[in-house]
């Protein structure tokens, strides 16, 4: 039944499957589920559907798929598992990465023949550390654009791509930044970008927004149009009270919608509702004190781990003993016009030549071209800061070239930036230090030492630009190191981070089959996990780019056979 339909009727009081929450982990949960032949209810927290997966850059790590074997790229499960191990220094992997390492494939082959999902081949992506089993490239899946027309009025239940990391609500497909950036300086790509623009103006004129859907919301929108075409019923704006339990385990869940409480019976209820990021409390107790006295979280507001707090009432296990509680990233505040703040991730912009970032005294911490996981790590590794605060810094040239953050590279004049204080501008360094609350003598000293590694291509303090993955984020046509540029042109620039992350790594423990189980990893009958909710299977490492996703869609695609197989006694196909 269309969404558009039951947005302000009350659901039916019998389910087979319940799934909280409708990210990528949710969704897919719900197609698989439906597949199976299951009558199937999303509930979502928010007015519209897709969670933080549809403000994402839809990247998915998914070793061995089909993409990369049909392009003859040479991989196996037992090299996969060697760079895991490698990047968790020697301990024993989660056994539930057999599980996902066996699935992934089978998941990416059934989910583009069957359903609207589909993928683009990442086949030149590399694994982020360059260690024993990593590979530089076809270990990554990218979603495919959609077509929101698809979608009919439902459209306008998907999640908007994040404001402050699009152009007037246009998503920029990763495979296609490149143009963005070339825009002033190749033809070609500037009448790609000229005709991006005009259909999305269209777009916007027609449908008051973009119909060209790219990266995560690509992926939002395929899942919802597949589940859609399943009939799977999706209720938003609910609020979860309790779970419903009898002798035989979880049998539903009350729910509050429309100001009434309503109980929904079920076979099986399934927490996707994206972890706890912006749970303080959670936060204080499983991840502080990396996470810092106040953490600012790039993922949607609605991931407040109210469900993770229901499930260790009735006796759910946490796995809590991980090297790292979250996914970090940086983060800058951006302050809207209505007055709400956005936190703007940065994910790119760090690698890129004419770029460095500082701490608070002046100095650089890190190589600031490694991943954002590893770039914040850094910064909790040198500093035993309350309130973690870095700066990242670029002089006129790279400004322009690559912009900083929230504040966009030429043409965008980046006025409201300015005004703001978000973006500072200055005529030097030291009054760029003066205004960023440094040391000016420390500043001038690191981007003196900086500039003479980047005219030399070697950084003898961080080897940045050495790795493949420091390579494919830098600019492979500046030479001799594609992520090192000299910062001397004036005016400078700098934007303010915070500690912040894409979401968190603790979570329910589950097994193979996605049940949430208790402290003696016994199965509670009826509830399961995906996503965010559940623990991640990477134990707090963070080995790749796309290790959120690819688990979701993997472990939702299996949760949905477990459930089948499970309550409706078919077989496992």
């Amino acid at each position: 039944m269309p969404v558009s339909s039951i947005k302000h009727t009350k659901p039916n009081n019998d389910f087979d499957v319940v799934v909280i929450g409708s990210g990528a982990a949710g969704l897919s949960t719900a197609l698989s589920s439906a597949q199976q032949g299951l009558k199937v209810a999303v509930f979502e927290k928010s007015s519209v559907i897709g969670g933080t997966s549809a403000w994402s850059g839809g990247w998915m790590w998914l070793p061995q798929n089909p993409y990369a074997k049909e392009a003859g790229i040479a991989d196996s499960k037992e090299e996969v598992k060697r760079y895991l191990t490698s990047v968790a220094k020697g301990s024993d992997l989660d056994p539930r990465v057999d599980t996902f390492l066996d699935a992934a494939p089978k998941m990416v082959e059934h989910y583009r023949s069957t359903t609207s999902v589909n993928f683009i081949a990442g086949n030149k992506v590399p694994d982020m550390q360059d260690l024993p089993g990593s590979v530089t490239g076809g270990r990554s899946l990218c979603a495919a654009p959609f077509n929101g027309r698809k979608l009919g009025k439902n459209i306008h239940f998907l999640r908007r791509p994040l404001d402050i990391a699009s152009v007037w609500g246009m998503g920029i497909g990763s495979f296609e930044l490149r143009q963005f950036y070339d825009a002033l300086r190749k033809p070609t790509a500037f009448i790609h970008v000229c005709k991006r623009f005009l259909t999305h103006f269209k777009d916007l004129i027609l449908f008051r927004r973009s119909m060209y859907l790219q990266n995560g919301n690509a992926l939002a929108a395929s899942l919802f149009k597949s589940t859609l075409d399943l009939g799977v019923e999706h209720f938003t704006d609910v609020e979860i009270e309790t779970f419903i339990s009898n002798k035989n385990g979880i049998s539903g869940v009350t729910i509050h919608r429309n100001g009434e409480s309503i109980e929904i019976k079920a076979k099986a209820v399934v927490s996707a509702a994206g972890g706890f990021p912006h749970n303080q409390k959670l936060l204080n107790k499983y991840v502080a004190p990396r996470a810092g006295a106040k953490h600012f979280s790039a993922a949607v507001p609605e991931n407040t781990g109210s469900i993770i707090e229901l499930a260790e009432k009735i006796g759910a296990a946490i796995s809590s003993d991980y090297r790292e509680g979250a996914a970090w990233a940086p983060c800058s505040r951006v302050k809207r016009a209505d007055g709400s703040v956005g936190k703007y991730p940065h994910l790119l912009e760090r690698g890129k030549p004419g770029i460095i970032a500082v701490g608070p005294d002046g100095h650089r911490f890190t190589n600031e071209a490694n991943c954002y996981h590893m770039f914040q790590q850094g910064y909790f590794d040198t500093y035993s800061d309350e309130q973690p605060v870095s700066w990242v810094i670029a002089d006129h040239k790279a400004y322009r070239r690559w912009g900083l953050g929230w504040a966009k590279p030429a043409p965008f004049l980046n006025l409201r930036a300015l005004k703001t204080g978000y973006l500072l501008k200055a005529n030097s360094l030291n009054e760029l230090a003066q205004k960023m609350g440094v040391p000016s003598d420390s500043l001038n000293e690191t981007v003196a030492r900086f500039n003479d590694f980047a005219a030399k291509g070697k950084d003898l303090d961080f080897n940045r630009g050495e790795s493949t993955y420091n390579k494919g984020v830098g600019d492979f046509e500046h030479k001799p190191n594609p992520s090192l540029g000299e910062l001397k042109k004036p005016p400078f620039y700098a934007v303010k981070l915070d500690s912040g992350s894409l979401g968190t790594f603790i979570g329910l423990k589950t097994n193979h089959e996605c049940q949430v189980v208790n402290a003696a990893d016994e199965p509670i009958p009826g509830l399961y996990a995906v996503g965010n909710e559940a623990a991640s299977i990477f134990r707090g490492d963070y080995p790749s780019g796309g290790i959120t996703l690819g688990p979701a869609m993997t472990f939702g695609y299996l949760c949905g056979k477990a459930i089948g197989k499970h309550f409706n006694n078919k077989p496992d196909n």
